[in-house]
């Protein structure tokens, strides 16, 4: 079967998994667990975004141009950047989308003492593994499986992991997750920043998103190859993130 098949067939499976298309409206101990765990996919997507643009625009000095220069794809990446990093969410309000994340999750008293223990570690350039935050398996194996891609420091690989585990597909996920949250004014930032990513993403960032991935393969079969093997195992990888939320869910409410 063809890779591209197989995607398609990935993304399908993981825009129809159970924890997206149930219809009850989460409680909020639902919704404690949800964010518990999805909020090491926030901050890995802020990985992904850093180590794109650290590929594409390096920061080392003296300055010098490259081929991303000039084609669109340096703007590209510093403008999602900017928006990943330093988004406006009101007028003269300025906040990265982990952080507004993390005071969402404490508007309702959600967990936030492991991912900022590792947020504080990197912070002070401490090796990060993540052996030592006894995390939750599927966690656990979520920021591993990513974690491992980035290190390949393969722009084909790590475009694909950005393009298609990430800003082509996060849209109609986070469109179904609105779906189960309340009308408590307690979920208003939660739901911001689903709304901005629907928005953005839909409308630009996806689109070129795309157009990196496609540059970034360079009209070559091997990396091509490589890259779809890359964005496969990225879907599986956050389908067995929403399984183990969705078992954890279930085990509370039944």
């Amino acid at each position: 079967m063809k890779k591209e098949l197989i995607l398609k067939q990935k993304i399908d499976a993981l825009n129809n998994h159970p924890l997206l298309v149930q219809n009850d409206v989460f409680t909020e101990d639902n919704l404690k667990i949800f964010m518990e765990h999805h909020v090491f996919a926030v901050w890995d997507f802020m990985c992904i975004v850093k180590k794109l643009q650290g590929i594409i625009c390096p920061s080392s000095t003296p300055w010098y141009p490259n081929n991303f220069s000039n084609n669109g794809i340096a703007r590209l990446i510093n403008e999602i950047v900017m928006f990943e990093e330093s988004d406006e969410i009101s007028d003269g309000v300025f906040i990265s989308h982990f952080e507004l994340y993390l005071s969402s999750m404490k508007n309702i008293n959600a967990k936030t003492d492991k991912i900022e223990a590792i947020v504080d570690d990197v912070s002070k350039n401490k090796p990060k593994s993540f052996d030592k935050y006894n995390l939750e398996p599927e966690c656990f194996s979520f920021l591993e499986g990513n974690n491992k891609l980035l290190n390949t420091n393969q722009l084909h690989i790590i475009s694909a992991l950005f393009t298609y585990g990430r800003e082509t597909t996060l849209p109609g996920m986070f469109q179904k997750l609105l779906l189960r949250i309340g009308e408590s004014s307690k979920y208003d930032r939660l739901k911001l920043y689903l709304k901005r990513h629907i928005d953005v993403d839909s409308n630009r960032h996806g689109p070129l998103s795309l157009i990196l991935f496609n540059k970034s393969c360079e009209n070559n079969d091997l990396k091509y190859s490589q890259a779809m093997d890359a964005a496969i195992k990225s879907i599986e990888i956050r389908y067995d993130l929403w399984t183990g939320i969705h078992k954890k869910i279930n085990s509370i409410n039944n």
